[in-house]
């Protein structure tokens, strides 16, 4: 401890809280790779609402993703993601809403996305979305890549389709030759 005094009459006591801070932050480390690792082992067992829990408390959107792309590669997916979605508080589910908008930017994770959000306009009321904090603001950031996200898609499908039909096409005409060659 350091004790210092100055003109106007006002002594200042000094303590060193260095050592305590240093411990403070190890503290907060481990804690934190103990809920990684309690995160790890949930999903491992597939124990997925506690899984999502964790992931949204510890603010690790890319986590609450991996959770979800999990969900949906089971096989009842769909079902399993609205089971867990719908037992979330509040709270939390406000957080997979303001993470959906995210990551509906990305193309790459726009389905996780989209299905986050079907899921919750299919199964919650209008009037427990619009107690949702930031509904408004989620739902205007939403649309306009939805709208992106669904214009791509009717690329493909057109491409898809197109490309069946030359490959339909392509065996027709090849059928066809085939049969002269047999006949001659």
């Amino acid at each position: 401890m350091v004790v210092t005094g100055s003109s106007d009459s006002c002594i200042v006591l000094w303590k060193d809280v260095t050592e305590i801070e240093l411990e403070e932050e190890q503290a907060k480390q481990e804690e934190q790779i103990l809920k990684e690792q309690e995160l790890s082992n949930l999903l491992h067992e597939k124990r997925y609402l506690k899984a999502l829990g964790l992931a949204i408390s510890l603010d690790r959107p890319h986590t609450v993703l991996t959770v979800i792309k999990a969900i949906l590669k089971e096989t009842s997916g769909k079902e399993d993601l609205q089971s867990n979605l719908l037992k979330l508080r509040k709270d939390q589910k406000e957080a997979v809403l303001k993470y959906a908008v995210t990551w509906n930017t990305n193309s790459r994770n726009c389905h996780e996305a989209q299905a986050v959000v079907g899921t919750l306009l299919r199964h919650e009321s209008p009037e427990s979305l619009l107690q949702l904090e930031g509904i408004k603001a989620a739902v205007e950031s939403l649309l306009p890549y939805t709208e992106r996200h669904f214009q791509r898609l009717g690329r493909l499908l057109q491409a898809a389709t197109f490309l069946d039909f030359m490959w339909q096409s392509m065996r027709l005409a090849d059928a066809s030759r085939r049969d002269d060659d047999m006949s001659m």
